[in-house]
C-alpha cells in the first residue's frame, strides 16, 4: 500500500474534490434544484479561488536604494518598470528578462538594469521621488516630481534629466496626457500659497498655464482619456475640478464638492430651502437633488 497523499498531476487529491464540488454547484443550479448565489455555491467558488492563489515565484525586483515610493510600467512594450525611491533615486527595470522556469528555492532579487542615485547623476532629485510617468507614446523619455519642490523630464537613455520645472514646494503629481495629439503639456501639483495646478511646456522650458481654483493643496491629477484638453485635479479641500485648459479665465468647467456630493438625502424640502444650502428642519444635510441642482446652475 502507498502511504503516500494520492495526487494527480502533481496536484494534491483535495483540489480536484475541489473542482468536483464547484462542479456539482454549478449543475444543480443550472438544472434547477440550486438557486443563483445560495451558500453552497458561493462557499464552493471561494474554496475554489484560494486554493488557486499563488504569488509568482519567477521574479523579485530590488532597487539599490531606501523604499519605494512610485512605479509606472510603459504601455508599448509593456516591459521596463520605473520605479522612484526615497533616497532620491529613479530605477530602471526590465520585467521581461525573467527565467524560463520557477527557481528552484528563494528566487534572488534582480536588481535593475540603471538607476540614478544622487551619486551617479549629480543632477537628479536630491529630495524623494513622489511621482514618475513614462513620456506617452515614447520610452525614451519620462517625467518626475519630487519633494526638492523639482519636475524633471528625463533622457532615458543616458538616465539623466534633459530639462528641469521649479515648483513652489514638494511636488505631489505630474501626468501627462495619453491621448493628446496638439500639446505635451506636463501637469504637475505641488505644495503652496498659490494652490494651484500647473501646467508646463517642455518646448519653451517652462510654465505654460496655471489652473487656480483650489481652497487647499491639490494632490491628484488625471487626464481625460477622451479630450487631450481636459484635466481634473483633486485637492485637500475635498472638492475634484474639470478643467479646459484652454480656458484663460479663472475658473473651472465644474468643480465636485465630496461634501455635498455624498451627503445623506434628506426629506423633500420645501421650495424657500432648497436653493439655501443649508440644513433642512430636522437637521439633515443638504439631499443629493439639492448637490446635483446646484452643481448644473450656470456659474454667473
Amino acid at each position: 500500500t502507498h502511504t503516500d497523499r494520492p495526487q494527480c498531476g502533481g496536484r494534491p487529491l483535495h483540489g480536484m474534490r475541489r473542482r468536483e464540488s464547484f462542479l456539482r454547484s454549478l449543475t444543480a443550479r443550472e438544472l434547477g434544484p440550486c438557486r443563483p448565489r445560495t451558500p453552497a455555491v458561493d462557499a464552493s467558488a471561494l474554496s475554489l479561488r484560494a486554493s488557486t492563489v499563488a504569488l509568482s515565484s519567477h521574479l523579485e525586483l530590488t532597487p539599490r536604494g531606501d523604499a519605494v515610493t512610485t512605479l509606472s510600467l510603459e504601455a508599448i512594450d509593456e516591459r521596463y518598470l520605473l520605479a522612484g525611491c526615497a533616497d532620491a533615486s529613479v530605477a530602471l527595470y526590465d520585467v521581461a528578462d525573467t527565467p524560463s522556469a520557477p527557481p528552484r528555492g528563494p528566487p534572488q532579487p534582480r536588481r535593475p538594469v540603471v538607476q540614478a542615485t544622487r551619486r551617479s547623476c549629480r543632477s537628479g532629485h536630491t529630495g524623494a521621488v513622489a511621482c514618475v510617468q513614462w513620456f506617452p507614446h515614447d520610452t525614451g523619455a519620462f517625467v518626475s516630481g519630487g519633494y526638492d519642490a523639482l519636475v524633471k523630464l528625463w533622457d532615458t537613455n543616458t538616465m539623466s534629466p534633459a530639462c528641469d520645472f521649479e515648483s513652489a514646494g514638494r511636488v505631489h503629481c505630474v501626468c501627462m496626457s495619453e491621448v493628446a495629439s496638439r500639446h505635451n503639456l506636463i501637469a504637475a501639483c505641488a505644495d503652496g500659497d498659490d494652490r494651484e495646478v500647473v501646467l508646463y511646456d517642455p518646448n519653451v522650458g517652462h510654465a505654460a498655464h496655471r489652473l487656480c481654483g483650489h481652497r487647499g493643496v491639490p494632490w491628484a491629477l488625471a487626464w481625460s482619456p477622451r479630450d487631450e484638453h481636459h484635466l481634473v485635479s483633486g485637492g485637500s479641500d475635498g472638492s475634484l475640478r474639470l478643467w479646459d485648459i484652454r480656458k484663460n479665465i479663472r475658473g473651472c468647467l465644474r468643480s465636485f464638492d465630496v461634501h455635498h456630493t455624498f451627503a445623506r438625502a434628506g426629506p423633500p424640502r420645501s421650495a424657500a430651502g432648497a436653493g439655501g444650502g443649508r440644513p433642512d428642519a430636522t437637521g439633515d444635510a443638504p439631499s443629493l437633488a439639492a448637490a446635483a441642482r446646484r452643481l448644473a446652475e450656470p456659474k454667473a
